[in-house]
């Protein structure tokens, strides 16, 4: 799937924010990386999100099973979370979407 501005920014901003907590175990394949981050666990995921957002575990539960039944995350069964392929290329678009918004330089639509 080629991810637009468009269609990221209709994204609601919770489910960008649980995939990019999972940002560090794409990071961690590189080869120069020590410490290796094979998945997220869920208790992880939820402290990063209810910094930013009054939910509770159970809502930031049904968060990670919208993504799960949609095929971006999969979870195992002691809870650890990991991007799937969908799911990696979708936090590739957001980081590749946050550099631009960072340098300042407005993104060219597509035409």
């Amino acid at each position: 799937m080629g991810w637009t501005s468009e269609k990221l920014a209709r994204i609601p901003e919770v489910y960008r924010d649980f995939m990019t907590v999972l940002q560090p175990v794409i990071d961690s394949r590189k080869p120069d990386v020590v410490l290796k981050m094979t998945a997220i666990p869920f208790g992880m995921i939820v402290s990063a999100l209810s910094a930013k957002y009054p939910y509770d575990s159970e809502q930031v539960r049904a968060v990670a099973d919208n993504l799960r039944r949609k095929g971006y995350v999969e979870e195992d069964h002691l809870g650890f979370f990991i991007p799937t392929g969908p799911g990696e290329e979708l936090i590739h678009a957001l980081r590749q979407e946050e550099a631009v918004v960072a340098a300042g330089i407005p993104p060219l639509p597509d035409f």
